[in-house]
């Protein structure tokens, strides 16, 4: 009796946990859905009071418009410029950063790591007049040059943090060897340290450019030309006062979300990889 009822407590523990992750993604992959099932209804659908998760009739009429009428591709020739150079910008000096406040001793080491990780926690709004007050000083207003600044200060911090993480975990000795067969410190760091530190690195890319990719205020505040507008910000353009074009931006939402599907899809076992070895190793 006793391992009867202690198999049925496993069963039911085992069903409770199954019942909690198969909520959780229902309640993630819900608004993906509604928003991909929208951008397929017509007009009429979108507005019916008896709203179905599956369109009763599909229709491409919302991405025929988006790609013909709107400026859609120069969004996303935007977003993208942006997000990968804020992506580049980050990932050099965050590596970089990350290898010295691992491997090097001088003053105030710990107070930089501290620091990167309280400006990780710190609202990226709170320095949205400090950051557009150094932009007019450099004279970048109105400049997609703007945003990359912008969002590598709030990706950097998380970056710096992950990537030491990461370089703790890789041994000492790999460098010891590569410096008696007669590398640089450098040398060593950028032949035998990068390639091994390949999962942190994708796991720091992709943060990066998700955060840049999906970012809106920032742009809202400091680009005001329609041809330098990034994808968030233009589709925000599509709702007024009296009108929103609910199907053009859920069908501009779906394939603005493409380019993110694909990097999570091909790189995701390398994120996983990069997030739990730093972890492991705090």
């Amino acid at each position: 009796m006793a391992r009867i009822g202690r198999r049925s407590r496993s069963l039911l523990k085992k069903a409770l946990i199954s019942a909690n992750l198969a909520t959780a993604i229902a309640i993630t992959v819900f608004p993906f859905w509604w928003m991909v099932t929208s951008s397929l209804k017509p007009y009429r659908d979108l507005f019916s009071l008896n709203p179905t998760l599956i369109p009763n009739t599909v229709t491409f009429r919302w991405y025929s418009q988006v790609l013909i009428t709107t400026p859609f591709i120069s969004y996303l020739k935007n977003s993208a410029f942006v997000a990968l150079c804020t992506t580049a910008l980050s990932l050099v000096v965050s590596s970089i950063g990350a290898y010295s406040l691992c491997r090097f001793k001088y003053p105030g080491r710990e107070l930089i790591t501290n620091y990167a990780f309280f400006a990780y926690m710190f609202p990226s709004v709170a320095i949205l007049v400090p950051i557009f007050q150094v932009v007019i000083a450099l004279g970048l207003g109105n400049t997609l040059y703007s945003l990359i600044l912008a969002h590598t200060t709030f990706s950097l911090p998380f970056c710096i943090w992950m990537l030491k993480g990461f370089f703790e975990s890789l041994p000492t000795d790999l460098e010891d060897a590569a410096l008696i067969d007669g590398c640089t410190k450098m040398g060593a760091f950028r032949r035998v340290i990068l390639p091994l530190a390949g999962p942190g690195i994708v796991a720091a890319a992709l943060f990066s450019f998700v955060l840049s990719w999906n970012e809106f205020l920032f742009a809202l505040i400091f680009i005001s030309t329609e041809g330098l507008k990034t994808m968030p910000l233009g589709i925000a353009g599509w709702v007024s006062l009296f009108h929103a074009e609910w199907g053009q931006m859920m069908a501009a939402s779906t394939m603005s979300s493409i380019p993110v599907i694909i990097f999570f899809f091909f790189l995701q076992k390398y994120m996983v990889q990069g997030l739990t070895a730093g972890a492991v190793k705090r």
